[in-house]
């Protein structure tokens, strides 16, 4: 899709992406999909399971051990958490 227009390969856009940021485009995704449910959750928008759908998971377990992964707790210990210390955690999940 880029390729015509850019002159670069997947491989090459790849590449450029994981030495910018870290990671590949796709572990970026999942990253910002956590987050955006996280974010969902904070809010008290509705429950996990509610998040985990508007994030992009089909399966609330996968949303649920994507987050254990990324922040070593549970999506449910994000609700009513200070500010501070949400963004924080937010910010150490992308990373």
């Amino acid at each position: 899709m880029c390729e015509p227009r850019h002159k670069r390969s997947k491989t090459t856009l790849r590449e450029q992406f994981l030495r910018a940021l870290g990671m590949p485009p796709s572990e970026y995704i999942v990253r910002c999909r956590v987050r955006e449910g996280l974010r969902r959750i904070w809010a008290d928008t509705g429950t996990v399971e509610a998040a985990s759908i508007v994030a992009g998971y089909r399966s609330c377990n996968k949303f649920y051990r994507r987050v254990g992964r990324y922040t070593a707790t549970t999506p449910a210990a994000f609700r009513g958490l200070d500010l501070d210390v949400f963004e924080r955690l937010l910010d150490d999940c992308v990373r």
